[in-house]
């Protein structure tokens, strides 16, 4: 991570240009990444007319969703924001993390930002390639 905030795309995570940042963890001996971060984003205004269309759509949506009305909400931008690790004893040794551990982070990240939507989970699949 020290490396990673004096690399030149750390500057991308701030630059309205460009819509996604990703940053993958790769061994050296590895075939494919283990690991990654990443940032994806919309501040790009749209149609004032088209924003009604979505407004209501989004609050439509929403209702159904939980099950009770919401009043029209004003568009605003998107983030996406996430983290992942294959998961596997050697890839969380090689971050020094857990699962645990991650799903303590979400659960921080959640609490201080209060998102729309939020969500955790395990699978697992490790690429094998026979040389």
């Amino acid at each position: 991570m020290p490396s990673f905030l004096g690399d030149k795309i750390w500057g991308k995570l701030f630059d309205c240009a460009s819509e996604t940042v990703l940053v993958t963890f790769v061994p050296k001996s590895a075939e494919c990444a283990i690991a990654g971060i990443g940032l994806q984003h919309s501040f790009k205004e749209h149609d004032k007319k088209g924003n009604q269309y979505y407004d209501k759509q989004t609050v439509d949506t929403l209702g159904v969703m939980r099950g009770r009305p919401f009043d029209i909400l004003a568009s605003g931008g998107t983030w996406h924001v996430f983290k992942w690790v294959t998961n596997h004893e050697d890839c969380y040794k090689y971050l020094e993390t857990s699962a645990a551990n991650m799903e303590k982070h979400l659960n921080s990240f959640a609490i201080e930002r209060l998102p729309l939507q939020g969500w955790n989970s395990q699978c697992t699949w490790i690429p094998l390639r026979s040389a």
